[in-house]
């Protein structure tokens, strides 16, 4: 598999250089209300879990891992205009171009959003 393309909207490099300088995008498993389930294309800042259980998620307040470490727990890392980029690679499978991360909201409303792949039944 080819490394994903990304692309950052207005004011996303410079959101995310202020948390940390990195963003995971990874597909959100949502559960509909008669069984069904999609995975939702989902970015936000800081890198993944380290923890295989943790989904993929950003740490948060755990440790930071190894880029290999990530790379074993399927994540595609990207640098992207100084931030590092981690791709789970089920999201870059269901990519359609380029991966856009933007930004919405205003002030500390703020929230990233991805385009540019489809959601998908995992």
């Amino acid at each position: 598999m080819s490394r994903p393309s990304i692309a950052f909207g207005d004011g996303v490099a410079a959101y995310l250089a202020a948390h940390g300088a990195a963003v995971t995008a990874w597909g959100s498993i949502r559960h509909g209300c008669c069984g069904g389930s999609v995975a939702v294309p989902t970015a936000e800042p800081g890198p993944p879990s380290a923890d295989p259980r943790g989904g993929g998620v950003p740490a948060g307040s755990g440790r930071a891992a190894a880029a290999g470490e990530l790379a074993d727990h399927g994540f595609e890392i990207v640098e992207h205009e100084g931030v590092r980029v981690f791709v789970a690679r089920d999201l870059a499978q269901h990519a359609t171009g380029t991966i856009h991360i933007g930004l919405d909201g205003f002030a500390r409303w703020r929230r990233l959003r991805v385009e540019g792949v489809e959601a998908w039944s995992p």
